[in-house]
């Protein structure tokens, strides 16, 4: 098998807000025993590109639950029911992202905020990405 060793690097985008499409939302439970969504959304660079971010928000904690009000606004979803589909929760939106230091495992990106897809925010500045001879193909 070939490879390219800078393959091994996560990339980090910079924080900010960023278009998002979320691919896949499980029900499932935390460590601690309480309801949890675990979100996996690409998030896309303003020149090309995506990294993929997981987010997850249990059912007890309040900045978690203020998080998935801000999801179900974007998604035009219901919130006030008490109770969401975890299969509804697709599509596009913008997340704002911040970075995560880990000094064991890298640094890696979070989700801070969830927005509808055209909301009028202050989208991030392009991530490079690969000119002339850097590309890898």
């Amino acid at each position: 098998m070939r490879y390219d060793p800078k393959d091994a690097e996560r990339q980090v985008y910079p924080k900010g807000w960023y278009r998002a499409e979320l691919i896949r939302v499980t029900d499932e439970t935390s460590k601690q025993g309480n309801a949890m969504l675990h979100l996996v959304a690409k998030v896309f660079s303003p020149t090309g590109g995506h990294v993929t971010v997981d987010d997850y928000i249990v059912g007890n904690v309040t900045f978690h639950i203020s998080r998935l009000k801000q999801l179900c606004g974007a998604l035009g979803l219901p919130f006030d029911d008490g109770e969401v589909d975890p299969s509804r929760i697709v599509g596009d939106c913008k997340v704002y992202v911040s970075i995560q230091e880990d000094v064991q495992y890298g640094d890696k990106n979070r989700i801070q905020r969830y927005a509808a897809a055209d909301a009028n925010v202050e989208e991030a500045e392009p991530v490079g990405v690969p000119t002339g001879d850097d590309i890898p193909f």
